[in-house]
């Protein structure tokens, strides 16, 4: 069964069209060519419609589409569209393909990692102009930044321009940017299109590099990173009040990316994660947050919560005991063991 499968993705993955037909009509067994293709995937979780879209095969990508009704809006194990991964290999074909088909062209992973920022990060710019031509959010947020962020922090410039012309938002020029991050190629292709910052004394390729990195110019950018800091914790605190866990990942997201070392932002993203019912980044927080406050009993609480959500019932155990040898007369804590143990004994 496995070898038939893994012929049947091959298939697939190599474009050849005709084989795949015959494969999926043996393996069918009755229950129609779409169920079968759907329950079709690899280890990872990546189906039949994905790696036609990542390999830019037309013929197999219409064919599951047009006459097998597959929804192109499917996503794998991760969380990524065909469309996404088709953006992520670059392959303008299926891209083009899926945008004609009507494609969610915003669809992103539980992360908030979209096509834009798929295509900002590898600096696909014919990509990129093609998805901010259909009016979409330049400056959407994701766990690890805006599109902008990203391209950014990976010196890709001319992604960084066609971001700006679309009104990205961001706190220095592309020329800081590229000079904070250490790229003086960059640097020198960006100094002559480039105002005049009327702050920088010398106004020159080295003295734009000196400059940002003076200790004056760092302190300033801690401050700023101060008030960013602060203000995605209330933004995080506003959303989750209003139920709006993924935004309330977001700023929490940010916040971490400001300052990684505070286990509250942790916890309290592992929690917006728990609120989804994804186990897996709410206890890779919690972890996270017990490392850096091992004498917090809540740390131990989101473990718990997590191992939960993952039918790890034995671990949920254990982690809410912990929290119980910091607090014992925590009532959460107590309640919180005594409903793991009952969905452990509900398995046996």
């Amino acid at each position: 069964m496995r070898s038939r499968r893994q012929a049947i993705l091959s298939a697939a993955s190599s474009g050849e069209l005709d084989r795949l037909k015959k494969l999926l009509a043996k393996y069918d067994g009755g229950r129609g060519l779409a169920n079968t293709v759907r329950n079709i995937k690899d280890d990872n979780g990546v189906g039949i419609i994905h790696f036609a879209a990542i390999k830019g095969h037309l013929n197999v990508l219409k064919y599951l589409i047009e006459e097998l009704g597959l929804d192109f809006n499917m996503k794998d194990e991760k969380g990524k569209s065909p469309f996404l991964h088709a953006t992520t290999s670059g392959n303008l074909n299926t891209f083009e393909c899926l945008l004609e088909k009507g494609v969610d062209p915003e669809s992103s992973t539980s992360r908030g990692y979209s096509p834009l920022h798929c295509a900002a990060e590898k600096g696909y710019t014919e990509i990129l102009t093609r998805l901010l031509s259909r009016g979409i959010n330049v400056n959407g947020s994701s766990e690890i930044g805006t599109p902008l962020d990203l391209a950014a922090n990976l010196g890709q410039f001319e992604a960084m321009r066609i971001l700006l012309d679309h009104n990205a938002n961001y706190g220095f020029t592309p020329l800081e940017i590229t000079a904070i991050n250490g790229y003086r190629d960059g640097v020198e292709i960006l100094f002559p299109v480039t105002s005049r910052i009327t702050e920088y004394a010398d106004w020159s390729v080295g003295g734009v590099i000196r400059h940002v990195h003076s200790d004056q110019a760092k302190e300033q950018r801690k401050l700023k990173a101060k008030e960013r800091f602060h203000e995605a914790k209330l933004c995080g605190a506003d959303a989750f009040k209003k139920q709006d866990y993924f935004q309330a990942m977001i700023c929490y997201s940010q916040a971490n990316e400001i300052g990684p070392h505070d286990a509250t932002v942790l916890s309290n993203r592992s929690m917006c994660w728990a609120r989804m019912k994804d186990g897996k980044p709410a206890l890779d927080d919690a972890i996270a947050c017990i490392s850096l406050r091992p004498d917090w009993p809540k740390g131990y609480y989101r473990a718990g919560v997590a191992y939960n959500l993952l039918k790890r019932y034995s671990d949920a155990q254990k982690a809410f005991l912990e929290g119980l040898k910091l607090s014992p007369n925590c009532q959460e804590l107590k309640d919180a063991l005594r409903e793991a143990v009952q969905a452990q004994l509900k398995t046996l």
